[in-house]
């Protein structure tokens, strides 16, 4: 099975696809007709084979021409439920997320922030029992 890629060969099959279209437009109005194009057709391909060196009749033809199956309609795209999936993230939302960092230590990547910051916690526990024995002091004086 070859590929024909040659312009005068397709050239010459457009030609007598052309004529043998012609011919059997004109046959078909009569059922005479019809049947003396089926016999030319028929001496005119063993006629071919005999020329070309091939015995039987009915085998494919050695030349093969790609067909092109066109069909127009495609299928149409399938449909996602409203919801479903994940959005677009832009260009900020990208960008690499930094490591915290505490304001009461200064200490970056830590699980604490200045809210909780144990540094800090310890700082104003230390202070309260300083207040507290301050305001003993005061009682007691």
């Amino acid at each position: 099975m070859n590929e024909v890629c040659n312009i005068p060969l397709l050239e010459r099959r457009f030609k007598l696809f052309k004529l043998a279209s012609n011919v059997i437009d004109d046959a078909i109005v009569s059922v005479e007709a019809t049947q003396f194009v089926e016999d030319v057709f028929c001496s005119t391909q063993n006629k071919v084979l005999d020329i070309k060196g091939v015995g039987e009749v009915g085998e494919e033809s050695a030349i093969q021409v790609p067909r092109v199956h066109d069909h127009g309609i495609k299928e149409p795209l399938p449909v996602r439920a409203k919801g479903c999936g994940k959005r677009m993230k832009g260009g900020k939302e990208k960008t690499v997320k930094k490591a915290r960092r505490c304001h009461g230590c200064g200490l970056i990547g830590q699980s604490h922030d200045k809210r909780n910051c144990p540094a800090l916690i310890n700082v104003s526990s230390q202070s309260a029992w300083s207040n507290d024995e301050d305001v003993d002091d005061d009682a007691d004086e």
